[in-house]
This record gives structure tokens, sequence and C-alpha cells, in this order.
């Protein structure tokens, strides 16, 4: 759960300016801090759901995305890998003046498919590391 002051609650009630931040780390510790000028306008997307989109099932793990579009116009992420990378997104409004930012969530990121004027990166948080081939785990099935 995401916490936020009255006054960022009241800035995006009235439909204030949305402000994005992320930091993206790469392999070999190379890190990367990114502003609304890096990002895309809409380019930051979010979303959590269960494994069923009809019912809510008890005990479901909820494993969210996110989808970053980094502007390229000036080729500067070519040649670029992403695969690997981490990245922290945070959604921010700015209260009494100044910028509040709430961190919305740690992603592992996906390699893109395709470099142009902006890339896409694919991105799941945390949860997706728990994923594992059934082959993989010691339980015999079924399951005693």
């Amino acid at each position: 759960m995401l916490s936020a002051s009255s006054g960022y609650v009241e800035a995006v009630e009235r439909g204030g300016k949305l402000l994005v931040r992320a930091t993206l780390t790469l392999e070999g510790d190379v890190v990367h801090e990114l502003t609304g000028a890096d990002v895309t306008f809409g380019g930051l997307m979010r979303s959590a759901s269960t494994s069923s989109l009809v019912t809510f099932d008890v005990g479901a793990a909820i494993i969210g995305t996110a989808e970053v579009t980094l502007v390229n116009y000036d080729d500067r992420w070519d040649g670029t890998f992403f695969g690997g990378a981490s990245i922290v997104l945070y959604a921010g409004y700015e209260v009494d003046g100044e910028p509040e930012w709430l961190k919305i969530g740690t992603y592992s990121v996906d390699q893109p498919e395709t470099y142009g004027a902006t890339i896409s990166l694919p991105c799941k948080d945390r949860m997706a590391s728990f994923e594992r081939s059934y082959g993989e785990v010691a339980t015999s099935y079924p399951a005693t």
C-alpha cells in the first residue's frame, strides 16, 4: 500500500501534473537517474493482477508489471543492453512548491524487442522471480 500526504491526495484530485522519476540500474551497476524528460508523455504504465481475470482467488499472488517508454530521439540508448537491469519507479506531485515522491516499486527489466525514436522497456516486479518450473521444486506430484 502506498502512503501519501493529504497534499499529495489533493494534487491528484485536482488533476495536478504527474511527475515521473526512476532509477535504472544496468548490468555492471551502471546507474541512470531518469526524469520526466527521459520518459515519453504517457510512457509509464503500471498494472497488477491475479492469475484469474474473473474471480478473486484467496491466496493468489499478485504480480505487477510496468512498461516504461524511454525517449531515444538522440540515439542515446542505442546499443544499450537492458536485459537483467532493474528499475525503481517513483510518481510524484508538487505539494507546497516541492515534489513529493511515492515509490511505486522495483522492477526487473526485460530486453526490449526494438530500438527506435522511443524504446519500450517491459518490466515485472520482483514477484516474478518466484516463478519456477515444476521440475525445479522438490515436491512430487501429486503432492501429499
